[in-house]
């Protein structure tokens, strides 16, 4: 049996990480030229020996590139916290710091954005209007671009005549429907710049060609639609993620001076925007759009704004408008027209397009769990219950709200019983 003349010497190592250590990152001059590495001497060395200890001085070389590498890592980060703390301990330069200073009366002379929607959409800030599925919140979000880009009226709103970019990061397929139908019914080119394909907000190459375009065309209005596809690979319920989003997103605002908008869909709830709290707490307006099919109208409410009053809920009523395309071919596609608030009030709608009234087997189905099964949570109610979640969810508020049922908080659950004299 040949014996190795290098088991001794032979390191080990973890090849895991070694598969997974950066290659060529320190240019560390090798202990060995490829030359020497493939000198035949010593001639007693077997070319198996000989691939052995080339692999091997590989992988050690590798993993020496992979410590050297850390090390220096570390100390850039010792050496900058070193930093750091001597800054803070010598002082800095107080002078630069004071000519940012201002007192009230020169605060007065900062000017304040320009309108783009009276009362409603201002330039450089950043908004978000959120819904359901099949609320519409892409078509009243294209009237909007439409109005503003004709300077014309929205909702009884004076509009700023401006440029506006709309991304259309989904449903590009049929968004040409949506427009010559708009542009039908106000007989009128609709005058807004499309660019049919999602921007990724987090990459900086794609946001610094949108940025390089909006200055040089002058656009006072970009709206992205929606938030979840041009964010590819962001998870959108990490504050961490979200704030190098609007990070980009006010680098955006900041040298466009244009106000940025979010389409953006709702969360399991009822009047909460899917994702984390790092955008509400970053947007300087959002919005949310209610849809109530049996009555035939939808409302858009006011959720936040920072700077100005939040106005009343606006009422819009959905229609079918006929148009023509360009080749002849005859379509049709939804329009909004303003309208005034229904007079029995708004019933609290259920997730998209449907009635504001729960189903009876729904309503059945979860009573019969809940009595059989006292302080279950919504989780356990829609595992057991057949059902989209969004029926079971309106259902459940339903019946809290008309006394069949009582919610207890119950740290991050909800514990549901059935009121008394109200069972199946």
């Amino acid at each position: 049996m040949t014996t190795d003349p290098w088991a001794d010497q032979r390191f080990d190592l973890d090849r895991k990480a070694m598969a997974g250590s950066p290659k060529g990152v320190i240019n560390t001059p090798l202990p060995y030229t490829e030359a020497e590495l493939n000198d035949p001497e010593p001639e007693e060395f077997t070319p198996m020996q000989k691939a052995r200890l080339m692999a091997e001085l590989k992988n050690d070389l590798e993993f020496t590139r992979y410590a050297a590498q850390q090390e220096a890592r570390e100390r850039h980060r010792r050496l900058a916290l070193e930093e750091r703390e001597r800054r803070l301990k010598e002082g800095g330069d107080a002078e630069a710091f004071a000519v940012e200073i201002m007192t009230t009366e020169q605060l007065r002379f900062i000017p304040k954005p320009d309108a783009l929607v009276t009362g409603w959409l201002f330039l450089n800030t950043l908004v978000r209007l959120y819904g359901p599925p099949k609320s519409l919140k892409s078509f009243v979000m294209l009237d909007i671009a439409g109005s503003v880009a004709n300077g014309m009226s929205w909702a009884g709103m004076r509009c700023r005549k401006a440029k506006v970019l709309y991304v259309i990061a989904e449903g590009v397929d049929f968004f040409s429907e949506r427009a010559l139908a708009w542009e039908a019914d106000k007989g009128r080119p609709m005058g807004v710049l499309f660019y049919p394909k999602a921007v990724q907000i987090s990459d900086p190459d794609q946001m610094a060609n949108l940025v390089a375009y909006a200055r040089c065309e002058g656009i006072e209005f970009i709206i992205f639609d929606t938030q979840a596809r041009c964010t590819v690979g962001v998870n959108e319920n990490d504050n961490t993620d979200m704030g190098v989003v609007v990070s980009a997103l006010d680098v955006l605002r900041v040298t466009t001076g244009a106000c940025v908008a979010l389409v953006h869909h709702s969360g399991h709830e009822t009047g909460k925007a899917r994702g984390a709290t790092a955008v509400l707490g970053a947007v300087d307006a959002e919005f949310e759009v209610r849809r109530y099919s049996n009555e035939g109208t939808l409302k858009v409410i006011t959720k936040a704004q920072k700077n100005v009053a939040e106005i009343d809920d606006l009422w819009f009523a959905p229609r079918s408008q006929t148009f023509t395309d360009a080749d002849g071919t005859s379509g049709t596609s939804i329009v909004l027209d303003a309208a005034q608030r229904p007079q029995g009030g708004d019933s609290e709608p259920e997730d998209g397009d449907v009635s504001t009234t729960p189903d009876q087997k729904v309503i059945d189905g979860v009573m019969a769990f809940v009595e059989a099964n006292p302080g279950a949570t919504t989780g356990d109610i829609h595992s057991q219950v057949t059902g989209r979640r969004d029926k079971i969810l309106f259902t459940l508020r339903w019946l809290i709200r008309n006394g069949r049922m009582n919610a207890v908080k119950n740290g991050r659950n909800v514990n549901h019983y059935v009121v008394p004299d109200h069972g199946n």
